[in-house]
């Protein structure tokens, strides 16, 4: 599965775990294509997402993002 989201300056994503057995099986992974002032974090941890950077997230822990003053879209797939 392979998909584009976006997310608008100042708004965030949740608090979350994604969970099911689609995700057990796979690994997910971000490219930024626009993502000036997004942090991906845990609770222990926070992240900036940078443009052109390929990140693997694990999705099986608690994770939110926080968008700060400019559009963050990322592209996302999942593969094994």
């Amino acid at each position: 599965r392979v998909f584009v989201t976006r997310l608008d300056p100042s708004e965030s994503i949740g608090r979350h775990i994604d969970e099911g057995n689609y995700f057990e099986r796979l690994n997910r992974f971000h490219l930024p294509l626009s993502s000036n002032g997004a942090r991906f974090m845990w609770d222990d941890d926070s992240i900036w997402l940078r443009e052109g950077e390929l990140w693997r997230v694990n999705n099986s822990v608690p994770h939110w993002v926080e968008n700060s003053d400019s559009f963050r879209t990322h592209l996302i797939f999942d593969a094994c």
